[in-house]
């Protein structure tokens, strides 16, 4: 089976169209072109602001003109990562995608389902003869998303007028996110010096072949950090002799848990033989306490390098990653099962005698994301870092008993017979720069089943597709009846 063959067909055919087009964070120019021309095409308003963020709308049918406007909002880009045997160029490279058991599926990258689908349904809603000829329909769609929310920064309320926003960057179908959490980065930086110590060998541990994932909605899974796990066993061959580190790399997305890292580092060719076996025993240990990482991989190999940090310098690096609080800080109190606080390291790299540490925080308690900030501020402080923090972005909520999310609720009842789950997600969404922006906007987030996001395992439920699109057809001919569902 194609793509082509599935229904909704005018969901589907975009979503194609869009896996064609090269669109990482930033790089959202070709796609921007792409929708301009298609808007152009079937006669579609738009706008593309300074930064790229593009706005469409279509007037209400004859008739619908006293209908609420429906205002969708996605984002353009997507999280680029692959896995490391892959050649996949995604500056050039259309995405090779297939189906499997029920899934769109991308060859060895990630699927961009967040938020292409999104996108698609967006787009098809403004040309789809079963939703096209009711109220005024507008889409937003931002850049920079997965990496600064610059675009939804940088939106005006001037560019739309609902005050009934439908997000469709939510990646399971039953599920209707009603809040979502705030983010703070933190960057450690470690400035030094290398040397060439006499009588010292190189040598080099990598990891691999973790699962990863999403560092908001897969923080609380059981998922290995290979920033942590590489610092974890440098400490391990470092017990029993001295170790220098010459250069350390991991991760590739501040929003994404790291699958892999790897470290170049030099000790005394003394110990050459002492370190084997120290990193056999360790990788036995590591292998039976994250059984779960059925496809780890983890070397130790020579290496060349020989310049290396001093030996305090690096063991300062690994004391404050191995004391970083990775993952769950705080569980709600309020929506069982829902994380409300956690940090993530993202990326470490060393360029220029500098390694950099990157740090993602996350919480729906601003009280709680200010607290875990002062605290990696300490953190770095007492390994002697230098340490910068972002200005923490707040969280968002709508009321379960608002009239959007009761007519959402209604209509999926009427789509599927069954009921769906209010809760909030651990992630950021641009919801919240949109509430800020007026205080009474209604919003919900909805969307199709995705699962691993951020990570070469993504894949995107075929079945889950015609749900949210049935969905959103029925609340954009029932939007009339909103101001009856007035707030108990």
């Amino acid at each position: 089976m194609k793509l082509d063959e599935l229904e909704p067909k005018s969901v589907w055919s975009i979503f194609e169209e869009i896996t064609r087009i090269p669109r990482c964070s930033g790089h959202e120019n070709k796609l921007q072109d792409w929708i301009e021309t298609w808007s152009e095409i079937n006669r579609i308003a738009h706008y593309k602001d300074e930064v790229g963020n593009i706005i469409l709308s279509k007037k209400a049918a004859t008739g619908f003109e006293s209908y609420p406007d429906i205002t969708f909002q996605v984002h353009q880009d997507m999280v680029c990562d692959k896995l490391t045997q892959s050649t996949h160029n995604f500056e050039t490279d259309p995405l090779e995608i297939y189906i499997r058991g029920g899934y769109v599926i991308a060859k060895d990258t990630t699927l961009g389902a967040d938020n292409g689908i999104g996108i698609a349904m967006a787009m098809a809603a403004l040309v789809d003869p079963e939703t096209s000829d009711k109220g005024k329909l507008e889409v937003i769609m931002t850049v920079e998303e997965e990496t600064s929310f610059r675009g939804a920064s940088n939106i005006k309320r001037s560019y739309f007028e609902g005050k009934n926003m439908i997000n469709l960057d939510s990646e399971e179908a039953g599920v209707i996110i009603v809040e979502s959490a705030g983010g703070c980065s933190t960057e450690y930086k470690f400035r030094t010096t290398q040397q060439t110590p006499e009588d010292w060998i190189g040598k080099r541990l990598e990891v691999d072949g973790l699962q990863g994932g999403h560092s908001g909605v897969d923080i609380n899974q059981p998922r290995v950090n290979a920033i942590k796990l590489i610092s974890e066993g440098l400490t391990e061959l470092g017990r029993y002799s001295g170790l220098r580190i010459s250069r350390i790399e991991g991760g590739t997305r501040g929003n994404a848990i790291p699958r892999s890292a790897s470290c170049d580092f030099i000790v005394p060719l003394s110990q050459s033989e002492k370190i084997k076996n120290t990193f056999k025993e360790w990788e036995n240990k590591v292998r039976s306490k994250y059984s779960y990482e059925s496809t780890l991989v983890i070397n130790l190999k020579d290496s060349s390098l020989t310049m290396s940090f001093p030996e305090e310098n690096s063991f300062n690096i690994l004391r404050l990653i191995n004391d970083f609080p990775q993952g769950v800080i705080k569980f709600s109190e309020q929506i069982k099962g829902l994380v409300q606080t956690s940090t993530n390291i993202g990326i470490i790299k060393t360029e220029n005698n500098t390694v950099s540490i990157n740090i993602l925080s996350r919480s729906s308690d601003n009280n709680d994301l200010k607290t875990l900030s002062n605290d990696l501020n300490s953190l770095g402080a007492r390994y002697g870092a230098e340490t910068n923090s972002s200005t923490p972005s707040h969280g968002w909520s709508t009321p379960p008993d608002s009239p959007l999310v009761q007519l959402t609720v209604r209509k999926y009842r009427d789509v599927t017979g069954l009921e769906p789950k209010i809760t909030g997600i651990h992630g950021g969404l641009e919801c919240s720069q949109f509430a800020a922006l007026d205080p009474e906007i209604q919003i919900v987030s909805i969307g199709s089943t995705i699962e691993s996001p951020h990570s070469p395992q993504e894949k995107l439920e075929i079945a889950s597709v015609p749900i949210v699109w049935n969905l959103l057809k029925l609340i954009i001919r029932d939007i009339n009846s909103l101001g009856s569902l007035v707030p108990k």
